[in-house]
């Protein structure tokens, strides 16, 4: 298969088929395609270009966060799933998933405001990332994401969206609780 054949397959699939989801199954092909060029004895050896994807990444791993950040989210993790008997009964420990969506829910904010344009090196603490003005920044760069809204699963810690934290981090204004919670409405 050349170029201009899967080209053409590509507008036969969006054009004549209408297949709600052309791009997919083009994605798909090429990459079976791709993988029969290596796996298959005799199959032709044109490679064929992947699909260039839609939207560019965005996500951060965490050793790409600033040191003093990943020590202070690994604190606050820690303080969930054993959180300190003397501060009241009110401090249950967090299920280790709970904490993990905590863990997701740091880094999705962290690689946000990053991709809004902040740089990395300047995200040094959870104090940081929660200033009511990254963290509108950071929740309107993952709406505008999501793209409709009725639809938007901006942050994965649960189905429909964004949902307030169940403890703020040390050293948060509750603005900025007040502010995540409007957003899980």
């Amino acid at each position: 298969m050349e170029a201009v054949q899967a080209r053409q397959f590509a507008a036969y699939l969006t054009d004549e088929a209408m297949l709600i989801e052309a791009e997919k199954v083009v994605r798909i092909t090429r990459a079976a395609w791709n993988r029969a060029v290596e796996t298959v004895p005799g199959w032709p050896q044109q490679r064929l270009a992947p699909v260039p994807p839609k939207r560019t990444p965005y996500w951060l791993r965490d050793d790409q966060l600033p040191a003093s950040l990943r020590e202070q989210i690994t604190g606050y993790l820690t303080s969930l799933g054993q959180p300190d008997p003397f501060l009241g009964p009110s401090r249950r420990a967090l299920a280790p998933g709970t904490v993990d969506q905590h863990r997701i829910v740091c880094i999705t904010l962290a690689s946000a405001l990053v991709g809004s344009g902040i740089p990395v090196d300047q995200l040094t603490s959870l104090a940081v990332l929660v200033q009511p003005d990254n963290l509108e920044r950071g929740l309107r760069f993952l709406y505008g994401r999501a793209g409709d809204p009725r639809r938007s699963r901006c942050c994965p810690t649960a189905p429909g969206g964004l949902r307030p934290m169940p403890a703020c981090p040390p050293g948060t204004s509750p603005s900025s609780t007040r502010c995540w919670s409007a957003f899980g409405r």
